[in-house]
């Protein structure tokens, strides 16, 4: 038994629906139910709340994440079982090796160990841009792909489409995006009922992006705010986590240029 079947089996047993712990975590209904069904991994930190909330062993739950994890890492390599093998071979190494240590000393090994085993995430997206005038688009977790920017690299952050509330009440998504806004840059998030028009768009990134201004959207659905900048000849990075949003976006930048207004 790994993850997504102790995490169903204990939802089971508590007797709560996928939509309260849904509601517990904060995300929405499909998205925890790919979790119990593999498709999807929450974050360690999701994981202890999940604990939390079965009153599970929190230690047993992230064991049996770590293991999901590296399965699906592997698993359907030829060479998994002989990965799994090494895997296993260096735990037990490093297990015997810290028992060899003197108690006084383990504390600061251990960590120099996690300082050396973390380590600083690539952010190389905007330099990627370079001077290509075509959007690049990206599909994936908004937090993960967010951690891949450079700091203070980015001059405006919009969405053409209404922003989810879960995602604008995400401490660590808002986080990020203080983060890779340039000082004096600016930040426009629809909220629900406000779909950003084409000429709203325009006349937005007009009034605060510079001649060779970097555009971010949090939700590139529409293609509308990349095909803007692209018709301003600005820089643009899309995000979505829907493949066919992305293939959308990607036939808009091959039409006719929007039309000023």
């Amino acid at each position: 038994m790994l993850f997504p079947e102790r995490l169903r089996q204990l939802r089971t047993q508590s007797g709560m629906k996928q939509r309260e712990v849904a509601q517990a975590l904060g995300i929405d209904i499909p998205m925890y139910s790919r979790y119990e069904h593999g498709e999807r991994r929450p974050k360690r930190e999701q994981v202890v709340k999940i604990a939390k909330l079965f009153h599970a062993d929190a230690n047993e739950l992230i064991a049996l994440w770590l293991a999901f994890n590296a399965i699906n890492e592997i698993g359907t390599d030829r060479l998994a079982t002989l990965a799994l093998r090494y895997l296993r071979d260096e735990l037990e190494q490093d297990l015997f090796e810290e028992d060899s240590v003197p108690v006084q000393s383990q504390k600061t090994i251990d960590n120099a160990q996690i300082q050396d085993e973390v380590p600083e995430p690539n952010r190389t997206l905007v330099a990627e841009l370079a001077d290509n005038p075509f959007p690049k688009f990206l599909q994936g977790e908004l937090a993960d792909i967010l951690d891949k920017i450079e700091d203070e690299s980015i001059d405006c952050v919009l969405t053409s489409v209404p922003l989810d509330r879960n995602v604008r009440a995400d401490e660590q998504v808002m986080s990020q995006l203080k983060r890779v806004l340039k000082p004096g840059g600016s930040m426009m998030l629809n909220l629900p009922g406000h779909e950003m028009s084409e000429n709203t768009c325009r006349r937005f990134l007009q009034a605060v992006c510079d001649d060779n201004g970097i555009v971010l959207d949090l939700r590139c659905d529409t293609g509308t705010v990349c095909k803007t900048a692209f018709d301003m000849k600005l820089r643009s990075i899309g995000i979505s986590n829907d493949a066919e949003a992305i293939q959308g976006a990607h036939k808009l930048i091959q039409q006719t240029p929007l039309s000023l207004f």
